[in-house]
């Protein structure tokens, strides 16, 4: 994909916290950004000629528009036409905007030594939240080589980032290149540990981080930030060898690192959707911290791995719960170099659905697609795809040591020698997810996978049916012939009908009323099945009347869960 592609790409592709979507329009809190007043750093003096002799003149510019933007308030930005200007630290305020012409208006770092300090930093971090800023096409330069006289550094945060977010709150980063920092190229977090101004409510979108030292991204502290439809590529230069800023013994980066600073701090309901990974140094996707308050609710969905050896996603902390990891691509070009796809340590309710792994893992004779290890509990892992073209160290595609509990582990598509090696217990429990089910048969209403962050897996179907009799009939392949209770999740509201499940031909528990006045979910215990043999039963939900407050006939299904008993 070329940079103009990527630049030109849809800003909305899923209603994950709407709230700020405005942003993602040109339009920031309610208005037209391009109709308010522009004040450009050239009226103040910055000299666009990209050396380090016009530092000190273009720190001082754009440090005088920005103030002069604030001073107009009313959605007055900073204009950065089209040149490279070399700069120091810029302060932002509460409501100001920067915008650029897109890679044409490039801002390099100037040279320091010992200085942690960043392009784009708020003026106010340690007593109020810094909010309603955004940051729109321009290509941002760290110049690492220039920091620290170009050796290595101190410590793990005397570092240069290209945008610092640090107590901010209801920000946006959009269109943006950064490449070549000391440290991160978009940094967010907090300035005072256990203060509570935190990054919150951010939206990161259509970014570029490429070749930065540290991480590409890092969230230190924060919750409810979004990061979507960016691209990462080959960050976590200082793990390497050939670097003398840092090693993984020093500093474990990633492509995107969710860490939090202290034992106060939260990092959760974080969003990162639509991103490519592409070649990362060390690890894709990096979620620890063991004395971390909290790290929960975060979700990785729908992005695309590619090449980050030796681990695409790795997660290790004890306060990790209830991550989703939904409808992403990983891939190993060379299985010898991929240890796993995915590692999950002391990390519990971990759902891994609806993913497609391609190429095996040998980097080491124990690679597996999927290593779950380390006292786990309650892991989710159905509907995957594993393809292990090109071979495969034990051919796991899923591993569990023997500290794991209550594994759920069914409904894979293993190809090409691919196995499970499962020394953990295994769950009794069997959830499928209505999306996830093909359709065998149906009486021709139409069908929709609709998003809901509510729904399990984030996903529901919606069976428009129009009339008594109407029915959607779906394939369940039944693990072991057993007994097993039979639930059935549904989403409720004024026009929905009545349903009853057959399985092969048989009806099963009472009938199901779906109508509620006030929509949620509601669970329905249909009873226990004996199922003679394993493999392929038919569940046919069929339309059985209406409410007489209910407006329609609709059936809305999440979620089939089967309970060995």
């Amino acid at each position: 994909m070329s940079v103009a592609d990527f630049f030109g790409k849809s800003s909305i592709q899923s209603t994950h916290y709407i709230a700020i979507a405005a942003l993602c329009a040109g339009f920031v809190f309610g208005q037209n950004l391009y109709a308010q007043e522009a004040v450009s750093v050239l009226s103040y003096g910055a000299i666009a000629d990209g050396l380090q002799t016009s530092a000190a003149t273009n720190t001082t510019a754009f440090q005088a528009a920005q103030d002069q933007a604030k001073t107009l308030g009313n959605g007055a930005y900073v204009y950065i036409p089209a040149g490279t200007y070399v700069v120091g630290q810029i302060l932002f305020d509460s409501g100001v905007g920067f915008l650029g012409e897109g890679l044409t208006t490039i801002l390099v770092a100037k040279d320091e030594l010992g200085v942690a300090s960043s392009i784009f930093k708020p003026r106010t971090a340690t007593t109020a939240f810094t909010e309603n800023v955004y940051f729109k096409k321009m290509k941002l330069l760290g110049n690492s080589a220039g920091q620290h006289a170009g050796g290595p550094t101190t410590n793990a945060s005397d570092t240069r980032h290209g945008i610092r977010l640090v107590a901010c709150r209801n920000c946006l980063v959009q269109d943006v290149w950064a490449e070549d920092f000391d440290g991160d190229g978009v940094y967010m977090g907090n300035q005072v540990a256990g203060s509570g101004l935190r990054a919150e409510y951010n939206t990161i979108e259509r970014v570029i981080v490429k070749n930065n030292v540290r991480n590409g991204m890092m969230i230190g502290t924060g919750v409810y930030n979004v990061i979507r439809n960016c691209t990462f590529e080959s960050n976590q230069i200082g793990t390497l060898t050939t670097s003398a800023k840092y090693a993984p013994s020093m500093y474990a980066s990633a492509e995107l690192d969710l860490e939090p600073n202290a034992s106060t701090e939260v990092c959760s309901d974080n969003s990162i959707e639509s991103c490519t990974f592409l070649n990362g140094n060390y690890r894709a996707i990096q979620i620890t911290r063991p004395i971390a308050l909290e790290i929960a609710r975060n979700r990785i969905v729908n992005n695309t791995f590619t090449n980050c050896y030796p681990a695409q996603i790795y997660m290790s902390a004890d306060v990790i719960d209830s991550t989703l990891i939904r409808g992403n691509s990983f891939t190993a070009s060379d299985p010898s170099q991929m240890k796993y796809h995915i590692r999950v340590c002391k990390s519990d309710n971990t759902m891994i659905i609806g993913n497609t792994f391609v190429g095996g893992c040998n980097g080491v004779s124990s690679s597996r697609a999927i290593n779950i290890d380390q006292t786990v509990s309650g892991t989710i892992m159905t509907f995957n795809t594993f393809n292990f073209t090109g071979g495969s160290g034990d051919g796991s595609a899923i591993f569990t040591d023997a500290t794991c509990t209550d594994s759920e582990i069914h409904s894979n598509t293993l190809l090409n020698g691919a196995h499970y090696d499962l020394r953990g217990t295994v769950a009794a429990t069997y959830g499928f997810e209505a999306e996830y089910l093909s359709v065998s048969t149906s009486s021709g209403a139409v069908k929709t996978v609709c998003f809901d962050e509510n729904a399990s897996a984030e996903q529901y179907v919606n069976y428009a049916s129009q009339a008594v009799g109407d029915f959607i009939a779906y394939p369940l392949t039944v693990p072991v012939a057993a007994t097993y209770n039979v639930k059935v999740k549904a989403y409720c509201n004024a026009s929905e009908g009545t349903a009853t499940l057959l399985i092969d031909g048989v009806a099963q528990g009472c009938s199901m009323d779906f109508y509620s006045q006030d929509a949620d979910y509601a669970e329905y215990d249909l009873g226990t099945y004996t199922f003679g043999s394993s493999g392929t039963h038919e569940f046919r939900f069929s339309v059985a009347g209406k409410n007489g407050s209910s407006s329609g006939y609709q059936m809305v299904l999440d979620r089939i869960l089967l309970t060995k008993q």
